[in-house]
């Protein structure tokens, strides 16, 4: 039997002027970028949401108010929203000033920007590989999956489609350089600055680019890593300055610390969420917004270490015979690395929007594996097997877009995949009680106790709601919960003392009152009512 070997690349050979862009590999981006936009341009008829869409544009000041230079200032030093990411900012002000807050166009911005990373992306992995196929459907595969779309559907992830157009950018120039154009370097550092200025999850770049040189510009055959490292002092400078600037901003309000958050459930967060990841791109079912953390129990913890340490030892074993392989899967692991949990910032457990870029690591894998096993099949049938891959993933994104077409949608949805979410129950509760539908607002109060018991704030939720609803008698025991739960808050108990005095139990009322002003003898309104229905405050 034949040894089987690594799909061909083209070697990295100098010369003093990079070769122009080939026709057919033009129509293949324009191509692509087209199909993009026909799979996402629905997004285009979806809402605003209330899950930071509202943060980042409606109720943002400075991008609400369009592009002006104050505005362009605030978004150069503000880390606004945890992040220092001026260009998502900037980007979004633009949008402001030409559509004002209507959310079609802000979509529409987002969808032309993911269609021309898929584009761009193309470019960049024909450039590094000199292989047109199989460069066309890693973008393809990556630009269509239905992971995408969490980041092309919701306007505040503006930030995941511009930093990852800028880091497909920043690959290209990089191979151009490589391959012979000095001046690329220049177009390289300051593709990568924009994308460090969009979103500071890209700060593995300078470890990405050293992956790539090893495979598949097979640089590190005639060049020391200390000469590759240095080359790429820049870039390693912004990410320093970039991750100083968002463990800055996440600190105080986002940033879980080791006291709170131990490292051995760090690592066990990380290894849940690598395993999601990985479920998730082969098996593309079942997403949504926001998936809360799980306990793991000994079983599964140890079928996701093997998941997750399996391909370590097959990227070792085939990284002569198959070196896409090891190479897809450490740009996987290290572009993910931000946001494994390993550092831990914001709630999820793990998040579709955080694949953005990683992703394309597990792309190069199956199309160059795929490339590999299939080269005995004739043209057709690999055609064929390619086509109805990409048919599946564009009918995926396209039935996932609806799930965003607004709030209830986008909140159902992520409540309908997992098994317990309250952030996604909370939303949707106060979006309800702010619309005065407080039956649906109570619903959702009351499974959030269902599933997290131990949650006082719930419990003062739905006493709110039904004494809104004169509902007084049922709205006691709520009440009653919550300060079992929370015995200090002297609001809740305040809120106990009207409810029986809507009742006309004035006795009981009298004696929660006289509580309250011993818990706060200051209090005003507690006063007030105390004297209103015939007790004596200080007595």
């Amino acid at each position: 039997m034949a040894k089987k070997t690594a799909p061909k690349t083209t070697p990295v050979e100098p010369a003093a002027v990079v070769a122009p862009v080939p026709a057919d590999v033009r129509r293949y981006c324009a191509v692509l970028f087209l199909i993009c936009l026909a799979v996402f341009w629905p997004a285009t008829n979806n809402d605003f949401v209330l899950y930071d869409d509202l943060s980042y544009i409606h109720q943002n000041p400075p991008v609400r108010s369009g592009l002006s230079l104050d505005g362009i200032f605030w978004a150069l030093t503000s880390v606004e929203k945890y992040y220092w990411h001026p260009l998502a900012w900037i980007s979004h002000m633009v949008d402001v000033s030409v559509f004002g807050l209507n959310a079609s166009g802000h979509h529409a911005v987002s969808v032309v920007l993911h269609a021309l990373n898929a584009a761009a992306l193309l470019l960049a992995v024909w450039r590094l590989t000199g292989a047109l196929w199989p460069a066309a459907l890693v973008a393809a595969l990556h630009s269509l999956h239905p992971l995408r779309v969490e980041s092309v559907a919701w306007a505040a992830e503006r930030k995941d489609v511009l930093s990852g157009l800028f880091f497909s950018l920043a690959l290209l120039a990089y191979a151009n350089y490589v391959r012979g154009s000095k001046r690329a370097y220049w177009g390289f550092l300051g593709a990568a600055a924009a994308a460090y200025c969009s979103k500071p999850t890209v700060v593995p770049l300078p470890v990405i680019l050293l992956i790539l040189d090893w495979w598949p510009l097979g640089r590190t055959k005639t060049t020391s890593w200390v000469a590759l490292i240095r080359e790429k002092a820049p870039v390693i400078a912004m990410s320093a300055a970039v991750s100083l600037l968002t463990i800055a901003g996440q600190r105080e309000v986002a940033m879980f610390t080791l006291g709170q958050l131990p490292l051995d459930m760090r690592i066990r967060n990380a290894m849940r969420g690598y395993g999601g990841y990985l479920e998730k791109f082969f098996y593309p079912l079942d997403l949504g917004v926001f998936y809360p953390h799980e306990e793991l129990g000994a079983g599964a913890g140890f079928v996701l270490a093997l998941a997750i340490g399996l391909p370590f030892v097959g990227a070792w074993v085939l990284r002569t015979r198959a070196p896409y392989v090891a190479a897809g899967w450490l740009w996987f692991v290290v572009a993910m690395l931000p946001t494994s949990g390993l550092l831990q910032s914001g709630q999820q457990a793990y998040a579709d929007r955080f694949t953005y870029i990683p992703a394309v690591g597990l792309a190069m894998i199956v199309v160059f594996g795929a490339a590999e096993l299939l080269r005995p099949a004739p043209v057709a049938v690999r055609a064929a097997v390619a086509g109805c891959v990409l048919l599946v993933l564009a009918a995926l994104s396209v039935n996932q877009i609806q799930y965003w077409k607004d709030t209830d949608s986008m909140a159902l949805r992520a409540i309908a995949v997992t098994k317990k979410n309250p952030n996604m129950h909370w939303l949707l509760a106060d979006k309800y009680m702010g619309e005065s539908r407080y039956d649906d607002a109570l619903q959702h109060y009351r499974q959030l106790t269902v599933e997290y018991p131990e949650y006082p704030d719930a419990y003062r939720k739905m006493g709110n709601i039904l004494m809104r609803k004169k509902e007084y008698a049922q709205a006691l025991a709520p009440i009653d919960t919550a300060i079992r739960l929370k015995p200090e808050d002297v609001e809740l108990r305040k809120l106990r003392s009207l409810a029986l005095i809507q009742m006309g139990r004035t006795n009981e009322a009298l004696e929660a009152l006289r509580n309250v002003l011993r818990m706060s003898p200051s209090d005003p309104q507690a006063r007030q009512w105390l004297q209103a229905i015939g007790g004596e405050a200080g007595r």
